[in-house]
């Protein structure tokens, strides 16, 4: 008889816990909708009409995401992109040119598609659900992302390239953890080196194959949001909450070379640079 309730206590259990998760995917899709709403009223805002009449033309559109875009990063052919969002997803779209078609998905992955064919090559499993920031290595064969779980993730994904059908890949290759705080961007010096900056005001200069932080950069009172480098001159600038933007040398990293201040009255939350220049 104690056995035979110990059996309804546990259908019980999982009966609850079956409905938590049907009510958490219910969630999920009434958020998908309303974003996919979002987007259907912005199509058709004058917003939307005045950015055509400046001689802005839609080239391709890219759905799949369902949670707030907060980083994308161009692959060095122009062809490849690479987007986070804090639904968890890392989608790497595979030539720009055609539409993609949507997805529903409750896993965290690194979607690989080919646009040609409209269909998902493959995927890899990110650790964090909450991505902020993403960004493709100079030769294209490493990508890094990370977010609220203070951490920069490193996936090779190198064999990609070589054949789609066969790549599986659910484990990074490199962990960085070092940073107090959220991640917010990431940029790639070169293959073994990468700048990270955080909400614990710093930035942080990697070894990466030693999984290291090997230089910090100290300066700024506030949230650090952004970097843009220029790997031709080792230099970096950073832009914060506290309403500054410093350049940085990465390798004399105690002090900032320039401090720009006074010229925003809030927060720097994106910096840019043209690769190509």
């Amino acid at each position: 008889m104690l056995q035979l309730l110990k059996q309804v206590a546990n259908i019980d259990n999982e009966l609850k816990e079956c409905k938590e998760q049907i009510e958490q995917l219910k969630a999920m899709i009434k958020e998908k909708s309303q974003v996919s709403n979002i987007l259907k009223i912005y199509s058709k805002s004058e917003q939307f009409k005045e950015l055509n009449k400046n001689g802005l033309k839609v080239k391709g559109l890219l759905k799949g995401h369902f949670g707030k875009i907060y980083g994308v990063d161009w692959h060095k052919d122009n062809r490849h992109l690479l987007s986070a969002s804090q639904d968890g997803k890392l989608l790497f779209c595979f030539n720009l040119y055609f539409f993609i078609d949507e997805y529903f998905c409750c896993y965290w992955h690194m979607q690989i598609w080919d646009t040609f064919t409209t269909k998902k090559k493959n995927y890899v499993s990110l650790q964090s659900g909450y991505v902020m920031s993403c960004a493709f290595s100079p030769s294209g064969n490493l990508t890094a992302s990370g977010g609220l779980d203070n951490v920069c993730t490193i996936f090779d994904i190198s064999d990609t390239y070589k054949n789609w059908e066969k790549y599986e890949q659910d484990r990074p290759k490199y962990v960085l953890i070092g940073h107090e705080q959220y991640l917010s961007c990431c940029k790639f010096f070169d293959e073994n080196t990468i700048i990270t900056t955080s909400g614990d005001s710093t930035a942080g200069c990697w070894d990466i194959e030693k999984e290291q932080m090997v230089d910090t950069f100290l300066g700024h009172t506030g949230d650090i949001m952004s970097v843009s480098i220029d790997r031709s001159s080792h230099l970096c600038i950073t832009g914060s909450i506290d309403g500054t933007a410093k350049v940085w040398d990465h390798r004399t990293p105690t002090r900032c070379i320039l401090n720009f201040c006074g010229y925003h009255e809030s927060d720097i939350k994106w910096l840019y640079k043209n690769k190509n220049k």
